[in-house]
């Protein structure tokens, strides 16, 4: 009895009963003692006793470094770099790699990017700056805002776009299909998202993950680092650029043939010619026009965007950062041309929030609730938006 209530079974309880019941609180109390004992350490879910660790000096480690950078960094697996350092003595195997592991993990030039149960190391200095810094465009400046203000409608649709950034809990599911917005389309990301969670590997200790990303569609692999602390998949960058991918484009991931393996399905097909709102400047003031563009690849109608000209985009998200434009301030400068796409001179709920988040990371809550609680922007039909105009009739 581990959780405090009796398991049922008595006696007939096999192991595999007791785990299936129990397993996480039994592991969890386990883990607590194993750390509350000084005389143990861990390594990679390995625990072994201080004082049996080989000792690994200097020379070691900088000829680790040697061995980990004339391979591009890594990843390698600990065998591999005692391999080609010569090891360390005649002591057995398993004691050299468990060494050499603690040694690693103890010295910040050496990154563990394995997944859970698989241990390999990356020069630390050698991985890309997307994954040991969030980029640029993926940040968020939190704000805050009252829930409440949310309709049923806004909260089914920001259930459905399924942001990572999203402060409403929802249902995790195995869909594995994401809506592309800008900033990751940009950043050459991937959202983990309540859809796709499951899917990719995770680490006890790790901050980052190294994988393999395969086109779906013809087989060609590309390195993938999973970044599971700010929810995001780097090394998409490549494959959206072979296939055109426009904001809006639905993505699936699904497991490879081992867990270090993830499958990108980017849903292509023989170009099609779309209207496609295209986002261009008009002097300071953004501009979007409807125009006839081939598509490649199956997209959300609502949140679909073509930018041509990421200077002009770039220039017009600094200076709006620049002038700490709020929200607010956003929307009243988007709502206006996005307006002109449309018949009823509205756009949907969905559009604004792709819209904005080409000049600002902000997931789907903070714009419906502003949306609703400013009497400047009007409702026309629960999803539908526009600006108030107090000139017209």
């Amino acid at each position: 009895e581990v959780t405090g209530d009796p398991l049922t079974g008595g006696d007939n309880l096999s192991p595999d009963d007791i785990m299936t019941e129990s397993g996480a609180t039994i592991i969890q109390k386990l883990e607590q003692a194993l750390k509350a004992n000084d005389t143990l350490v861990s390594i990679a879910k390995f625990w072994f006793p201080r004082d049996l660790i080989l000792p690994v000096d200097i020379g070691s480690l900088h000829l680790a470094e040697a061995v980990l950078d004339m391979n591009g960094g890594g990843p390698m697996s600990t065998a591999d770099i005692l391999g080609q350092m010569g090891g360390l003595g005649e002591y057995p195997t398993k004691l050299q790699e468990l060494s050499l592991n603690y040694a690693l993990n103890e010295d910040n030039r050496f990154d563990e990017v394995g997944p859970t149960g698989q241990v390999l190391w990356y020069l630390s200095r050698m991985e890309p700056a997307e994954v040991r810094e969030t980029p640029v465009y993926l940040r968020y400046a939190s704000i805050d805002y009252d829930q409440r203000l949310l309709t049923d409608q806004m909260v089914t649709y920001e259930a459905e776009i399924a942001d990572e950034l999203s402060e409403i809990d929802y249902p995790e599911t195995s869909t594995g299909t994401i809506t592309l917005i800008y900033p990751h389309r940009r950043a050459g990301t991937l959202p983990i998202t309540v859809h796709n969670s499951r899917i990719f590997p995770t680490a006890q200790h790790t901050s980052r993950i190294w994988i393999t990303l395969v086109d779906a569609n013809n087989g060609e692999e590309y390195i993938g680092w999973v970044v599971p602390g700010q929810s995001y998949v780097f090394g998409l960058g490549a494959l959206y650029e072979k296939y055109h991918l426009p904001i809006g484009a639905k993505v699936t991931v699904k497991q490879g043939a081992t867990p270090d393996r993830i499958e990108i399905d980017a849903h292509v097909h023989k170009a099609r010619t779309e209207w496609v709102p295209v986002f261009s400047l008009q002097g300071d003031a953004p501009y979007f026009e409807n125009i006839r563009r081939p598509v490649e690849a199956d997209y959300d109608p609502l949140m679909l965007i073509g930018v041509d000209q990421l200077r002009d985009l770039d220039q017009l998200v600094k200076n709006s950062q620049t002038g700490k434009k709020s929200l607010t301030g956003i929307l009243k400068m988007l709502l206006p041309p996005l307006g002109r796409l449309t018949p009823q001179g509205a756009a949907h709920i969905k559009t604004i929030y792709s819209a904005v988040n080409l000049l600002r990371r902000c997931p789907p809550g903070p714009i419906f609730a502003t949306l609703e609680a400013n009497p400047d922007f009007i409702s026309i039909g629960g999803e539908y938006w526009k600006l108030f105009d107090d000139t017209a009739e």
